[in-house]
């Protein structure tokens, strides 16, 4: 499960396996439709890649919150692993990570 730093409104949540939690109630509420990532490649690192923001979406796109957690100066060698990685972390299916 990962906490969820900047969901609206002034409870606490979580992602985990896709879905949205509330961590007071430990109620589903809401799921994750889209993942959008925005990657640094730092110039005197080639073939290096971080995360530099990830943007989650719900509600079909109609609200969206960020996961500041994870900009954490971890290192990837591709941005395929990266989106793996994430993939992994949020409990969802590449195909809803995109770049941008």
């Amino acid at each position: 499960m990962v906490k969820v730093t900047e969901y609206p409104g002034n409870k606490k949540y979580a992602v985990d396996k896709g879905s949205i939690i509330d961590l007071d109630t430990d109620e589903i509420v809401d799921y994750i439709d889209q993942v959008e990532i925005a990657i640094e490649y730092p110039e005197s690192m080639p073939g290096i890649c971080r995360v530099e923001s990830v943007t989650l979406s719900i509600n079909g796109g109609r609200s969206s919150f960020d996961d500041q957690d994870i900009v954490d100066n971890a290192e990837f060698h591709s941005d395929a692993k990266l989106i793996e990685a994430l993939a992994e972390r949020y409990g969802v299916s590449e195909d809803i990570i995109d770049i941008v």
